[in-house]
């Protein structure tokens, strides 16, 4: 799963019915919950919020999709200083 923030990069290779590659073919991509991830014309997918969506890409009527889970993102925490000099409780 994605963590909020994240972001990926997805391509789409249409072929034709021999299997070869079709370069000249852009795909529309799409979030079906864009509150959760969205995804622009060039394939980028930006997690926005906990939840999970399906991202489709159509060419030409057809279309393939696939579903994305997002997470909270976690919070770290880092304690600095000098480990012999712990004059305090935490």
């Amino acid at each position: 799963p994605l963590v909020v923030g994240d972001t990926r990069a997805f391509t789409a290779t249409v072929l034709d019915g021999a299997q070869r590659p079709l370069p000249d073919r852009v795909a529309a991509w799409n979030s079906s919950v864009p509150g959760v991830a969205t995804i622009g014309a060039t394939g980028l997918l930006t997690a926005v919020a906990p939840g999970t969506t399906r991202i489709t890409a159509s060419v030409g009527g057809r279309e393939s999709g696939f579903d994305v889970q997002v997470r909270p993102a976690t919070a770290q925490l880092t304690v600095t200083g000098d480990p012999t000099n712990l004059g305090g409780t935490l």
